[in-house]
């Protein structure tokens, strides 16, 4: 597997277009919808992509078709809010936007 990242112009402000190819695998991974349970599993759990606004990102997945998980949600102790999509192998990618009045 490789990563690449290269910038993308879009209407409003510069962003970023990751690809994550991949070959076949021998065996599909088990798809969660939990990510509590998906962090006992070893290896690689989630991606994780700042983001200005996360509910303005989920809602352009959404019209895109992208599978979302659950609702967003807030941790304080940490000062973002978080939501969760998956791509089209399962695998959980993050959105995280740092809450107002946060450090960084």
């Amino acid at each position: 597997m490789w990563v690449s990242a290269f910038p993308t112009t879009t209407r409003r402000r510069h962003t970023f277009h990751v690809e994550l190819p991949a070959g076949p695998v021998p065996s599909p991974n088990e798809v969660l919808d939990d990510l509590g349970v998906s962090l006992q599993h070893g290896g690689y759990q989630h991606m994780c992509v700042h983001v200005d606004d996360a509910d303005e990102a989920r809602a352009e997945l959404a019209s895109r078709g992208v599978d979302l998980i659950g609702e967003p949600f807030e941790i304080e102790d940490i000062s973002r809010r978080l939501a969760f999509f998956r791509d089209p192998w399962g695998n959980m990618i993050e959105l995280s936007q740092k809450l107002p009045g946060a450090g960084s």
